[in-house]
C-alpha cells in the first residue's frame, strides 16, 4: 500500500492542498478496504467536499462546480431524481435502437467503404467516442453532433473539456489543463449549448400556451434543466455547460477507456481460455467481462468529510471534520471480497455475498452514478435486460470481425492517471 505522499505526489489537486496546506495530510484517513469503502460512500455521516474545504474548487470550479458530483443533501436529492428521468428503461431502449445502433452501422460502413484491400485497420477509442458521442448527445440535447461537421467542431474542443473534468486526477499541468477547459467550455456554451436551450426553450413556450403538443418537447438534460429551473440554484448556459461536462466525460470518455481495457483483457483472456474463442459476441460473456475490467481499473479516488465522529467497520476511528480519500482502486481489488487472484482478470469470478462484481467504481448509497444503467445495462442474466451501451458496442464491433491490431500497440494520455489515447484494431471488410 502506497503511502499518502506518494498518492499525493501522483494526483496533482491533492499536492495542491499540501501545498497550500501540509497540515491537511494529517487530517486524512486513506480508506483501501471494500468494508471501510462501502461504509463511507453510504453514510450520510460522510458527505462531498465543498469549495470550504479548499480541496482543489478554485481550480475545478469553474468545470465542475455545483454540478450533480459537487452538491449533496437535499438539492443533490431533487436534482438526482430529475435527471433520473434520462435513465428509464423506454428512453434509452429508444436512444439505443434510434440513435447507437445506426451510428454503429455507419461508422461500420464509412470503415469498410474507404480504400484499400486486405486487413481492414480502425481505432477502437476513435470508434467509440464517435458512437458514444452520438448518443450522449441525444442524451444530453446537444444538436448537430450527428453531423461530420457538427462533431468536427465538438472535437477540436472536446478533449480538453474532458481533461478539466479529471484534473482531480492528472498528474501534472494542472492549471493550464484547468484554463484550457475553461476556455473550451466557452466555446461548447456559444456552439452547442446556448442554440440548443433557445430551441427548447422556444417549444417548451409553445407548448405553454397550446401551440405545440408535449411530446413535441424532446427528454433529455438540458430541457429537463429548464423544465425545472427551481431546482437549479443560478441556471444560466455556464451550469448548464458544466453540467453537460460532467455528463460527457462519465458517458463518452469513461466508457470509451474501459472498453478499450476490456477487449485487451478479453483477448488476453481467449488466448488464455481457447475454450472461450466463440464467446465473443455471448452478451452475458461481454457483460461479465466489463463489469471485471471495470472493477480492475476503476477511478483513484473519492474525497468526502466525515461530519461526525466515526468508527469504520475495520475498527478505525474518523473524527468529525477530517477526510476520508476513498482509494477506488484499492477498494476494488480487496482480497477479502473478490478473492486470493483480485489483481486479475476473470470473467467468471465470484465474489462475496453484498459486493457488487464491479467493486466501488460506480460509487454506493446516494452518489452512485447516476448513468451506470447507461453503460452496463441490467443483469445479463435476465432475458428481458437492457444491454446497455458498453455491451451493444462491443457485440457489433466483434460480429464485425474485431482483433486487437498486433503490429500497433495502444497509446495513453501522457498527463492523465490510465487513460488511452488509441487502441488499434483490425476489422473484417465484408
Amino acid at each position: 500500500m502506497a503511502t499518502l505522499h506518494e498518492y499525493a505526489r501522483s494526483m496533482s489537486t491533492v499536492r495542491h492542498v499540501l501545498e497550500k496546506d501540509p497540515a491537511a495530510a494529517d487530517r486524512v484517513h486513506v480508506v483501501t478496504s471494500f468494508g471501510d469503502a462501502d461504509f463511507v460512500l453510504r453514510s450520510n455521516e460522510f458527505t462531498v467536499l465543498t469549495a470550504e474545504d479548499g480541496y482543489s474548487r478554485d481550480v475545478s470550479d469553474p468545470i465542475l462546480g455545483d454540478t450533480l458530483s459537487r452538491v449533496d443533501g437535499p438539492a443533490h436529492f431533487e436534482r438526482r431524481r430529475i435527471e433520473a428521468a434520462l435513465f428509464r428503461s423506454p428512453t434509452m431502449r429508444a436512444n439505443e435502437g434510434s440513435v447507437l445502433r445506426p451510428a454503429l452501422e455507419r461508422a461500420l460502413a464509412e470503415l469498410r467503404n474507404s480504400p484499400g484491400t486486405g486487413a481492414l485497420r480502425a481505432d477502437l477509442h476513435h470508434i467509440s467516442e464517435q458512437v458514444l458521442g452520438e448518443i450522449v448527445a441525444a442524451l444530453i440535447g446537444l444538436d448537430g453532433l450527428d453531423t461530420p461537421a457538427g462533431r468536427a467542431k465538438f472535437d477540436t474542443y472536446y478533449q480538453d473539456i474532458d481533461n478539466g473534468v479529471r484534473i482531480t486526477w492528472a498528474t501534472e499541468n494542472i492549471e493550464r489543463l484547468a484554463a484550457m477547459a475553461a476556455t473550451a467550455l466557452d466555446r461548447l456554451v456559444e456552439d452547442f449549448v446556448k442554440p440548443a436551450a433557445d430551441r427548447r426553450a422556444r417549444l417548451l413556450e409553445a407548448v405553454a400556451v397550446g401551440d405545440a403538443e408535449p411530446d413535441a418537447v424532446p427528454t433529455d438534460l438540458i430541457t429537463l434543466m429548464l423544465e425545472h429551473h427551481d431546482s437549479y440554484a443560478g441556471i444560466d448556459e455556464n451550469l448548464m455547460a458544466r453540467e453537460i461536462a460532467l455528463f460527457v466525460t462519465a458517458s463518452i470518455t469513461t466508457l470509451t477507456n474501459q472498453l478499450c481495457y476490456c477487449v485487451h483483457h478479453i483477448e488476453e483472456w481467449i488466448g488464455e481460455h481457447p475454450e472461450d474463442e466463440g464467446r465473443r459476441t455471448d452478451g452475458v460473456f461481454l457483460s461479465r467481462a466489463l463489469q471485471e475490467s471495470i472493477r480492475l481499473h476503476a477511478g483513484p479516488v473519492l474525497m468526502r468529510k466525515a461530519v461526525s465522529d466515526q468508527v469504520l467497520p475495520s475498527g478505525e476511528q474518523v473524527t468529525g471534520g477530517h477526510y476520508a480519500w476513498v482509494v477506488i482502486r484499492e477498494a476494488s481489488k480487496d482480497p477479502g471480497v473478490f478473492g486470493a487472484d483480485a489483481e486479475s482478470f476473470n470473467p467468471f469470478r465470484t465474489i462475496s455475498a453484498g459486493a457488487l462484481p464491479y467493486g466501488v467504481e460506480f460509487g454506493v448509497g446516494r452518489h452512485t452514478c447516476i448513468g451506470k444503467r447507461f453503460a452496463l445495462g441490467d443483469d445479463p442474466e435476465d432475458p428481458d435486460a437492457l444491454n446497455g451501451a458498453g455491451v451493444t458496442v462491443m457485440r457489433r464491433l466483434y460480429e464485425a470481425g474485431m482483433r486487437l491490431d498486433p503490429g500497433a500497440p495502444r497509446t495513453f494520455v501522457p498527463e492523465l492517471l490510465d487513460v488511452h489515447a488509441s487502441s488499434p484494431i483490425i476489422l473484417s471488410r465484408r
